[in-house]
């Protein structure tokens, strides 16, 4: 981190910690473990949900003021999504990723692995999407459950939040092999052990709507890999939001 006081150094560190456990360390059914679970939810969906934390100056993402990475950030990203994941019913058990140090070891992902694809990009990928209705976004803010970014939101009957289940097919390609469009670099090539790649694919979710997604990774200003992709609905062609994210455990 640059630019930081020891305080908020800290804090970034502790982050980056829980962000790579990723609440492993928190056995599910013990009642004192589920309560600290829900009121942890609650803080995390606050920082999730306030679009004052996405601006031009972060690049809309979850990254400092300097461009390095904000872990806070990362550990409220992976707390809601992944307490989300333990509600799914035990039919779904089975597409939850592994978690824990041991798996964001560089290698860890099953499958062949390529020299060239330093961050493990190619390969049939479950991604796991949570998001809220846009109307409980913009009521959040104004005057439901007693005022702007009242945590009392999250406890109201009438908060939703969806979970969908989204199969992903990556290979690399060539910058030249881009179709649609080009997912912006955040500057310039950092380290020439890792050059920036160029990926395409496929996106799919259980309802069988598919999507063409292209995009590329690189490495930041603090060593940490950034993917940045767009979709592509195949049918229309229309564009979908695009998505930026950070690669938790390094390159290979």
């Amino acid at each position: 981190m640059l630019n930081t006081s020891p305080l908020q150094t800290e804090i970034q560190l502790h982050s980056l910690l829980r962000a790579h456990i990723s609440l492993t360390h928190e056995i599910h059914g013990d009642e004192e473990t589920e309560n600290a679970l829900s009121a942890r939810r609650i803080q995390s969906r606050c920082f999730v949900y306030d679009i004052r934390n996405y601006k031009p100056i972060n690049q809309w993402g979850p990254f400092l003021d300097d461009g390095s990475v904000n872990w806070l950030h990362i550990e409220h990203l992976a707390n809601v999504v992944l307490i989300n994941l333990r509600e799914l019913p035990p039919l779904w058990a089975t597409t939850i990723p592994p978690l824990g140090l041991e798996n964001t070891r560089a290698y860890s992902a099953p499958g062949p692995h390529c020299d060239t694809d330093w961050a493990g990009v190619e390969g049939t990928w479950r991604r796991y999407v949570c998001f809220m209705d846009y109307r409980y976004v913009s009521n959040h803010y104004s005057n439901v459950a007693g005022g702007p970014r009242n945590p009392l939101f999250f406890h109201d009957t009438r908060f939703r939040e969806a979970t969908r289940l989204i199969e992903v097919k990556l290979h690399l390609i060539s910058k030249g092999e881009l179709r649609f469009q080009k997912p912006s670099c955040e500057g310039p090539n950092l380290n020439p052990r890792y050059p920036v790649l160029y990926f395409s694919g496929t996106s799919r979710g259980v309802s069988g709507n598919e999507a063409k997604i292209e995009g590329t990774v690189q490495i930041g200003v603090d060593g940490t890999p950034r993917w940045t992709f767009v979709n592509a609905m195949l049918i229309s062609g229309s564009y979908l939001p695009s998505s930026k994210g950070v690669q938790i455990g390094g390159p290979c």
